[in-house]
């Protein structure tokens, strides 16, 4: 079966004609930027960039390219991500489910998204934890995903007995969009009652801290595509927040066991309802890609999805 997810990744390059007949430049460096150390080197275990940047070289990828460099299709025909907000669980304002459900009826997805994004054919409001593309993709529960409902929660703060204490959303500026997707969150947060302390960190450090649950409720991310669902980060115990409901539990047990496709959609369809229902963590979109390279740079390259400069060099 043929895994299928969404894409829009542009490469810029505004190169001439005339490129191609140059002769390579030997020696010299170039310089790629990372930002840090990978935590592993297993893709499946991690939702790290670094990671992927590394290893995407000896897994065999979603996409390949034609002799031009375009993207054609391999496993997948196209690509996207999905940005979230990952509750803390374990410790904190967050493991009150009536605070996880006001969050959740407070956030007006679209502006958080344009925030983040920009341009509206980079964003896709969808409440699916798979993408349209998959056949895991779902509408159930679609009417708690995007709510922006004020009055709600507003009612459920009160139930919450909250007291105005500052929830501590942790994110970085090293992914612009994860800033600016919290600080219009933040925004909206504070209109309904929420008393918001953003905390803008590096990533290193955003990834250090979501180990430590007794230093956030909130933290910035996204999730990745994958094919399995059983697989899926959203539904991982061991992810930041440890969220670790028992029937969510059981049913990833189940699904896991579950080699039927229609039988497995089914099992899907049950965890989204939980997903939503517990609020297990807010998704906020899909979002789509746009590299760019200058047009100094020669050779075989491609900086999107993922960079690799083989035989690459600058123009003088």
């Amino acid at each position: 079966m043929r895994v299928v997810v969404a894409l829009l990744t542009v490469l810029v390059l505004a190169l001439p004609v005339a490129h191609a007949q140059e002769t390579p430049r030997m020696g010299g460096v170039l310089k790629v930027a990372t930002i840090g150390e990978p935590p592993t080197l297993d893709i499946p275990m991690s939702t790290a960039t670094q990671v992927f940047e590394i290893m995407w070289h000896v897994n065999e990828g979603l996409f390949t390219y034609d002799r031009s460099w375009n993207p054609i299709p391999h496993l997948a025909e196209s690509y996207t991500l999905i940005a979230v907000a990952v509750l803390n669980h374990k410790a904190g304002l967050m493991t009150n489910k009536k605070m996880r459900q006001a969050l959740q009826a407070t956030l007006d997805m679209e502006p958080i998204m344009a925030a983040g994004f920009g341009h509206k054919d980079f964003i896709r409001l969808d409440p699916s934890i798979f993408f349209p593309e998959q056949p895991w993709h779902s509408t159930v529960a679609a009417t708690l995903y995007n709510q922006h409902d004020r009055d709600k929660a507003r009612r459920l703060l009160k139930e919450a007995g909250y007291a105005r204490q500052p929830v501590r959303w942790a994110t970085t500026k090293e992914y612009e969009f994860m800033y600016k997707n919290a600080l219009v969150a933040k925004q909206q947060m504070e209109d309904v009652g929420f008393v918001v302390d953003l905390q803008v960190v590096d990533w290193a450090t955003l990834n250090a801290r979501a180990e430590k649950p007794e230093l956030w409720e909130i933290a910035s991310t996204g999730f990745v595509f994958s094919a399995d669902p059983a697989n899926h980060v959203a539904f991982r115990c061991t992810f930041w927040g440890a969220w670790c409901n028992e029937d969510k539990e059981r049913l990833v047990a189940d699904l896991r066991a579950e080699s039927d496709p229609k039988k497995r959609k089914a099992i899907v369809e049950r965890l989204q309802a939980i997903f939503y229902d517990d609020v297990g963590h807010v998704k906020l979109g899909d979002y789509f890609t746009l590299d760019a390279a200058r047009r100094e740079l020669r050779g075989e390259f491609r900086t999107a999805p993922r960079m690799y400069f083989w035989n690459s060099w600058l123009a003088k």
